[in-house]
């Protein structure tokens, strides 16, 4: 009886719909402006890598833009972007039974090589620079993620020893590249506009799913998804505990995950939210996948209600599943459940957010029936939350379409969906 109250007074979408509009949804002229920067600064670097070493243009394949900019999850600025350089394993192995794989470590694998030089240098004529390169990647039989991180480093801070000298109506200057995690950071003023953007760049190596076979990956779930090539990331060192984690790269099944979004309807309305909830707090541990990767595992008891129930009562229940799973210190990786995502954020700021959200929760169950904006006072700042009464008024007073917000974010899929 208390739950059924409580569906009813969380059954009103029309403040969570405002609030996406004006102060979560990206701009889209501001999207296609920053994505022709992007073309070009990427293009420029890729053009620059080839050139300054030989090996790096045998084995790249291609650019893969990913996060949440490209999984449509981004909130409030397109000033963040995150991309795979992918490079292409098999050009450098003879065949595909030379490279094998192990997971024993829950969400990473470790890249066995075996190699006939000989044979190699026969099959794709590498040269003996490139051979010899390539040499350094391999240690005790396995790829050496940090080796293959340290070259790619190099190359990149080779590539942008000046400053990029690109134009497009306007002036884009690096300003510096930084390490953060794995991805190589390049951090570019936009003159114009006078904001930095960053673009996290991320070398990786591509994969058929056919090897995860008889892996403990989830493989049936794989198989559901049309796209069928999974990454392999070089992370930093420390990232995982084990004696030989220094062999270990982090599995990326980027393809799979856009797809469950694109498949899942408003399931993006809430993961934007959340993140804005978790941005309005401070919880600065909370990565943007923790959230995502929340919502995967709750979507098979929902999908079939996803889009008829109403966004208060999905937010609300996407939040009590945040709040279990910060209780039990746990969020199981969706592809491997053996692997505990919050493993690395301490007991201490673990305790503090769980009793945040507690009360966040509580706050809401006693005021739901009463105050239409409980939800958005936990999500705004107080300017925002200003701005938002001012909105909702001007809508109700001025006999305007509350679901207009709803239409523009339809429309912003489409338009999306058609830049990329």
């Amino acid at each position: 009886m208390v739950e059924r109250k409580l569906m009813h007074d969380l059954s009103d979408d029309r403040v969570l719909q405002i609030v996406h509009s004006k102060f979560i949804k990206l701009q889209m002229e501001e999207v296609k402006e920053n994505k022709i920067l992007l073309d070009q600064v990427v293009t420029d670097l890729i053009d620059r890598m080839k050139k300054q070493d030989s090996l790096f243009e045998r084995l790249f394949n291609r650019i893969v833009f990913c996060g949440s900019f490209y999984k449509r999850t981004k909130i409030s600025k397109p000033n963040e972007f995150d991309l795979n350089i992918i490079l292409n394993l098999s050009k450098c192995t003879v065949h595909p039974d030379d490279t094998h794989f192990s997971f024993s470590q829950p969400g990473f694998v470790k890249i066995g090589i075996s190699r006939d030089p000989n044979r190699l240098q026969k099959r794709y004529h590498m040269s003996e620079e490139q051979e010899r390169q390539f040499n350094k990647f391999i240690d005790n039989g396995y790829l050496d993620p940090h080796k293959f991180r340290n070259w790619v480093e190099g190359i990149i801070d080779s590539s942008l020893s000046c400053k990029l000298p690109l134009e497009y109506n306007f002036t884009i200057q690096l300003i510096k590249i930084k390490k953060s995690g794995p991805a190589f950071t390049l951090i570019l003023e936009h003159l114009r506009h006078r904001e930095q953007i960053h673009i996290d760049i991320v070398p990786v190596l591509n994969f058929d799913t056919d090897v995860i076979l008889n892996s403990p990956v989830n493989f049936k779930e794989i198989q559901k998804y049309s796209n069928k090539e999974w990454f392999a990331v070089s992370v930093p060192k420390n990232t995982i505990n084990g004696s030989d984690d220094k062999f270990h790269w982090r599995q990326s099944f980027f393809y799979q995950e856009k797809e469950i979004l694109e498949k899942s309807g408003r399931i993006k309305f809430i993961i934007r939210l959340m993140k804005k909830l978790r941005d309005n707090q401070g919880w600065y541990n909370v990565a943007s996948y923790f959230i995502e990767t929340l919502t995967y595992n709750r979507l098979e008891n929902i999908k079939d209600r996803l889009n008829t129930t109403p966004l208060p009562w999905l937010f609300y229940l996407v939040l009590k599943e945040m709040l279990d799973a910060f209780k039990q210190h746990t969020i199981e990786y969706f592809w491997d459940e053996r692997y505990n995502l919050l493993a690395k954020i301490g007991e201490h700021e673990m305790f503090n957010i769980t009793h945040r959200l507690s009360r966040i929760i509580l706050d809401i169950e006693r005021k739901a029936g009463t105050d239409r904006f409980i939800i958005a006072k936990h999500i705004l700042n107080e300017i925002e939350l200003e701005k938002l009464y001012k909105e909702y008024n001007a809508i109700q007073f001025g006999n305007m379409r509350i679901d207009d917000s709803v239409s523009d974010n339809e429309e912003q899929e489409r338009s999306w969906c058609a830049l990329f």
